[in-house]
């Protein structure tokens, strides 16, 4: 399987840095005609996000992993409600079980398997988010930050799993 690798993610990054807010609003909105269910699971945080600067920081992630992810040459399917919904039901037992584990030993093994398939793309996503609950003039905070990170990653696994799943096609 063909990973986002550092080269990629970088020429993601540096091609959204040069592009204008409306050139960027323009990109959001093109992924409501290629995945209308990952972008409409996206806009159901909104409501949650009491601060502008956390929406943005959510829908700016977003759109790094998307991009990331057709940048790399490969036919991503069309991701159904479905396949969102399962995902979800699947991390959510998953952190259950890990929040129930005392032994340390067990706890790391199961942190290792809860990681994101994507390790370059998460390191970032990580950090970038550490930064911004780092910011003196932050308004992120802890549980939104945990939200914006699952979210992300949950669309990534489902990426990630849909395009091994259905082959790798080149576009």
């Amino acid at each position: 399987m063909t990973h986002i690798t550092e080269e990629i993610l970088d020429e993601v990054l540096e091609n959204l840095d040069e592009l204008e807010e409306d050139a960027i609003t323009e990109k959001v909105q093109n992924y409501f005609g290629k995945q209308p269910f990952l972008m409409m699971y996206i806009m159901s945080f909104e409501e949650e996000f009491e601060s502008e600067e956390t929406q943005n920081m959510l829908i700016f992630l977003f759109l790094v992993t998307m991009e990331a992810f057709y940048s790399l040459g490969i036919d991503v399917p069309l991701i159904s409600e479905e396949q969102i919904a399962k995902e979800e039901e699947k991390q959510i037992i998953l952190l259950e079980k890990f929040e129930n584990i005392s032994n340390d030993e067990e706890r790391e093994e199961m942190a290792i398997s809860l990681m994101a398939t994507e390790e370059v793309l998460f390191h970032y996503i990580g950090e970038t988010l550490e930064i911004g609950l780092e910011e003196e003039d932050s308004e992120l905070d802890e549980d939104e930050v945990g939200i914006i990170y699952g979210s992300v990653k949950l669309i990534a696994e489902i990426i990630s799993n849909s395009i091994s799943i259905n082959g790798l096609k080149k576009v």
